[in-house]
């Protein structure tokens, strides 16, 4: 699910109505240096409500401004808003409590789907399947850690929070009214939960812009199997969304014993860095 929108105004290529909408769009790139070069380019859909037609779309977007370029009509581009944190009304993230202990809920699980790893076919027509499951829960292992470990730290710790605020551009741009703030002493961290809840924690760029804002150190800097963990989440979606085939349609091979073992260890290697980056001074509550 994209979460963040453009609001666009157009006139309908077809039936000539004037629509006023929010548009899905993809999110920022927030891995550049500079946030000038904070951008984003991919797919959207416009429609109208008048005719009820649909409108595929190229986007590009940067902290400025989108702009569409219509699929069946070239010559039509379009500039909207820019992109902004998407209000879900969705408040599960509200109520959302976080474990205790993250960090060790992650390696037992690692150690526990680690031991089911075997060298045998598994399935007479897919001999990598258990493997190939176990790579992909350990994928979701380490997305679970990252989020726990950061919505926790974040709304126990006003100077986490703080921290965040301070580098985070979107989340920034949410605006409230005094009467609000007065009348909801929980407003800012109930924000902050849903906004953190609405992060899509596979995008590692991204959670690493978190982290490095959070807590003031660069996972991607330190961790040397970087693009590994890049190639592993890549994979995973393949697993989950294709049962193992890529885009190309050609079925992945990769998942032996020895590869997803490795994995299993890198990602052990980088949530065990983590634990030893965040101070216990995070924990200070509000």
């Amino acid at each position: 699910m994209q979460l963040f929108e453009s609001r666009v105004h157009f006139r309908c290529p077809t039936c000539r109505h004037f629509n006023v909408q929010n548009v899905e769009v993809p999110e920022l790139d927030y891995s550049a240096d500079s946030p000038s070069d904070y951008t984003s380019n991919g797919e959207a859909i416009l429609w109208c409500e008048a005719c009820e037609n649909e409108f595929p779309s190229a986007v590009w977007c940067n902290g400025s401004h989108c702009e569409f370029t219509l699929d069946d009509y070239p010559h039509v581009k379009l500039t909207g808003d820019p992109p902004l944190y998407s209000q879900d009304q969705n408040d599960y993230w509200l109520d959302y409590d976080p474990p205790d202990d993250p960090f060790a809920i992650c390696m037992t699980t690692l150690e526990q789907i680690g031991s089911q790893l075997t060298d045998k076919a598994t399935h007479k027509d897919d001999p990598q399947l258990l493997n190939r499951m176990v790579f992909s829960q350990a994928i979701t292992a380490l997305e679970s850690y990252l989020f726990d470990t950061l919505v926790r730290r974040v709304t126990n710790s006003r100077d986490v929070l703080v921290r965040l605020l301070n580098r985070d551009k979107v989340i920034n741009q949410e605006k409230f009214t005094l009467q609000a703030l007065a009348n909801n002493e929980r407003l800012l961290e109930e924000h902050m939960r849903k906004y953190l809840g609405s992060v899509l924690y596979h995008n590692l760029e991204r959670v690493n812009f978190l982290y490095e804002a959070a807590f003031g150190f660069s996972m991607k800097t330190s961790e040397p199997n970087w693009e590994t963990l890049l190639e592993g989440v890549n994979h995973r979606h393949d697993c989950v969304h294709r049962n193992g085939v890529n885009a190309e349609g050609r079925k992945l091979l990769i998942f032996g014993r020895q590869y997803v073992d490795h994995l299993i260890g890198v990602i052990k290697g980088l949530v065990s860095r983590i634990e030893h980056q965040i101070t216990p001074d995070d924990d200070v509550p509000w």
